[in-house]
Order: structure tokens, then sequence, then C-alpha cells
């Protein structure tokens, strides 16, 4: 009996560990970076139809 009752803290124990890990790793993912992010390039963006009917120069 004493058995099955530390087998089972141990799982809980196991159980808590992982949570606090997962919570931490979290906690890492939400922190915002305080250096700007470089632009390396940009886009133009034209709807399909648009591009179809008219040739565009940029």
């Amino acid at each position: 009996m004493q058995e099955k009752i530390q087998k089972k803290q141990e799982g809980i124990n196991e159980l808590i560990l992982k949570k606090q890990s997962r919570l931490q790793s979290l906690e890492l993912m939400t922190q915002l970076n305080p250096k700007a992010p470089e632009i390396l390039g940009c886009a133009y963006m034209v709807p399909q139809r648009r591009l179809n009917t008219q040739v565009i120069t940029v």
C-alpha cells in the first residue's frame, strides 16, 4: 500500500516539475525583445484581378 502511495506521489511531483518548466518557457516567450527588427526588404501586394488587367511598374 505504501509503495502505491509513494509511486503516485512521485508522479504528482513529476507533473508539478513539468508544469513549472512549461510555465517558465511560456514566460520567456511573452517577454518582448527591446531591439527593433531589421527591415530586409519590402513588397507591393496587388490583387490578382488587377494584375491580369494592368501592367504594374515600380
